[in-house]
């Protein structure tokens, strides 16, 4: 599991939000050159939906790390 963004209060509420995290279907170190990858299988139609492409831009942008889709 990924933390993408911390939790926050937003506007003095009472409870802060929740933070966005990311958890891949597969995580694994992969030989010979032991490149790490991060692995998620997602159908055409939900690899397209929009909090998807989020969070994958976000591993990219805060972690570094570019997530394969499975089909």
């Amino acid at each position: 599991e990924y933390v993408l963004a911390p939790s926050v209060r937003l506007a003095g509420e009472k409870k802060a939000k929740p933070a966005i995290k990311y958890k891949a279907d597969f995580s694994y170190w992969e030989n010979p050159d032991r490149t790490f990858v991060v692995e998620d299988v997602k159908s055409p139609q939900t690899a397209k939906t929009a909090a998807f492409r989020m969070k994958r831009h976000l591993m990219k942008s805060v972690h570094n790390i570019d997530v394969r889709i499975v089909k």
